[in-house]
């Protein structure tokens, strides 16, 4: 993806921009030429009083991909209208010349991160966040919410004042006015059936045809391949409109447990796929990590980072330019365990509230004359049945399993709001509307899962070996149809993605449908017990970060204890999120740690 940056000053009234490869900014006028300009991603059209970019790539419903010329300015109401209808990896910029008006539109999951910064003298719109937001202060609540998240969720960035578009936005910048933001686009979620089971499963294979047609016998292109449902299936698309093997792409772990390179062989068997396999091991992460998390624009906790870039670079290896992604399948058609866990307690939350009071009271009397295993979880169970959706979904995470007095130093942890990140997720429910809980968790996972975490983890991957990303998951054929989908047939009975197997089962191996949702996750915990190269360069870092002032010193050093002793995976996990601040600040910051 090639960056750049809009920069308008107030006071003069001049707009310039600059992309990667420009040694100095150019500025912008009716005048100017654009056709000898470095940039190679992105369209510019220019009026006598108007400028419109568009950056990266977007589609039609047929799969097209638009020009900037072909997109509705004509007036305020006709752009957001066509864009609803459009998918892939773009935004889109229109700025009034005379006025230095600029308008701003991000994709409907937010793919093509935008940041942009306003201020008294300036705006400022971009791609690359330290150009965006030079030399500014870091923003303590940030560096909590990264703790909580394992990311940095929009629209905060780790720069005070800097800003992250959410998905599905529309930006207003000014020189007389604040920045302004909207949404452009709300899904509207089927309440009942109104398409015949077996109609909507060919509309979906069809979708997915559609969405992958146009890379095909293409030797540049390349699949993700994992074994599972959405690799598989994109993989299986693919391959069946090429006359030429599809060459697909697969991380394995010698650590029992975390290899899917056999379920992933299954697919590729199947589909006589161009077939390559990269092992990970402890040195790889030894060597790759300083350069992994100093490259993400902002700290990046999620550690199946590793395995997408190793699987990135082993297809760069191998002459691919290009890569599908199955990201989105789980957060379109009810994937994720948590969809399911969570309604059971919906359903029984559905019952009568004498019953469920008369029940709570026996079971709270029940655990406290009778210790044992079971009454202890079905007082547990009774205590998050009281709790709202987003705190259930949120109950098991370390900062509400921890008092953040014990994680936190005093001064950090006075100048941030412990109760920020689950009031933002409170809010995204809230902006879901009256839907199903099936549906606003869906809603609540594209910018969560997605937009802040998934999307930002393999775009940034993808970008670090040298290749491009494509989601054909997200494309607008694909998403249409998941949205006629109510929440029972998404979820049947808490089978997950009951209707998505029934629809793809004619063209995927018996093995890959019955397959069990496993993931992307690296033996990092377990490693980290066995490889002392890998023990020096966690204690070192988690040393250095013990320095900053952000975490308590001694918690720290239980982190390390504890997952010597016995808990290898839960605080291997922590020690992971720590390490890739750390190593994200020493390559971010010229201030020395006490500093922060």
């Amino acid at each position: 993806m090639d960056n750049f940056t809009l920069v308008f000053n107030k006071a003069d009234k001049q707009l310039s921009i600059s992309f990667a490869g420009m040694d100095t900014p150019q500025l912008i006028s009716t005048q100017t030429d654009f056709s000898c300009w470095p940039q190679k991603e992105f369209a510019i059209s220019l009026s006598d009083t108007r400028l419109l970019l568009l950056a990266g790539e977007c589609h039609n419903l047929q799969g097209e991909r638009l020009t900037a010329g072909q997109l509705d300015t004509r007036d305020a109401g006709a752009l957001p209208q066509q864009l609803a209808c459009l998918s892939g990896r773009f935004a889109v910029i229109v700025v009034d010349l005379a006025s230095g008006c600029l308008q701003a539109y991000s994709d409907k999951f937010g793919a093509l991160a935008l940041f942009y910064l306003d201020n008294e003298h300036e705006y400022r719109l971009g791609t690359v966040l330290n150009v965006v937001s030079p030399q500014q202060p870091y923003a303590a609540q940030s560096l909590f919410n990264y703790f909580y998240f394992h990311t940095i969720p929009g629209p905060a960035t780790v720069w005070q004042g800097a800003f992250k578009m959410e998905p599905a936005s529309c930006l207003s910048l000014s020189a007389t006015q604040a920045a302004v933001t909207a949404v452009y686009w709300q899904p509207q979620f089927a309440g009942k059936l109104k398409s015949g089971k077996a109609q909507l499963a060919a509309g979906l294979r069809h979708a997915l045809m559609q969405a992958t047609v146009a890379y095909r016998d293409q030797s540049t292109v390349g699949c993700f391949l994992s074994g599972g449902l959405d690799s598989s299936s994109v993989v299986a698309c693919l391959a069946q409109q090429s006359k030429q093997p599809v060459k697909t792409f697969t991380i394995g772990f010698s650590e029992p447990g975390y290899d899917e390179t056999a379920y992933a062989k299954v697919v590729a068997d199947a589909f006589n796929t161009e077939h390559y396999v990269y092992y990970v091991t402890p040195d790889d992460i030894v060597q790759q990590l300083p350069q992994i998390a100093a490259y993400y624009q902002q700290p990046f906790g999620n550690s199946s980072a590793l395995p997408t870039y190793f699987c990135a670079r082993l297809a760069k290896q191998h002459g691919v330019d290009t890569m599908l992604a199955g990201d989105g399948g789980d957060e379109l058609f009810s994937g994720n365990e948590r969809y399911a866990k969570q309604m059971i307690f919906e359903r029984f939350c559905q019952s009568p509230l004498f019953l469920r009071r008369l029940l709570a009271a026996g079971v709270r009397l029940g655990s406290r004359l009778l210790p044992h295993r079971l009454t202890q979880k079905a007082n547990s169970f009774i205590e998050q049945s009281e709790l709202d959706l987003a705190s259930r979904l949120q109950r098991y995470n370390f900062l509400h399993q921890h008092a953040a007095e014990q994680v936190f130093s005093a001064q950090f942890l006075a100048t941030v709001d412990t109760g920020a990140p689950l009031r933002q997720i409170r809010q995204r429910f809230a902006a879901a509307g009256a839907v199903s809980p099936v549906d606003a968790m869906l809603f609540n996972d594209w910018k969560f899962t997605l937009a802040d975490n998934d999307l930002v983890k393999v775009n940034g991957m993808t970008e670090l070996a040298g290749v491009n990303v494509v989601y054909p998951m997200l494309a607008q054929q694909v998403l249409n149809l998941s949205l006629q989908l109510p929440p029972d047939v998404k979820l049947t009975k808490n089978n997950l993605r009951d209707f998505y197997k029934f629809a793809l089962s004619p063209i995927l191996p018996a093995a890959t449908i019955a397959k069990q949702k496993h993931g992307f996750g690296l033996p990092f915990g377990k490693w980290l017990v066995q490889h002392q190269p890998l023990q020096q360069l966690a204690r070192q870092q988690l040393d250095s970060l013990a320095m900053r002032d952000i975490f308590r010193p001694d918690f720290i050093a239980h982190t390390l204890l504890q997952q010597q002793q016995g808990h290898a995976a839960y605080y291997g996990e922590l020690i992971w999120v720590m390490m890739m601040l750390e190593f994200w600040l020493q390559q971010h910051s010229s201030a020395p740690a006490k500093a922060l």
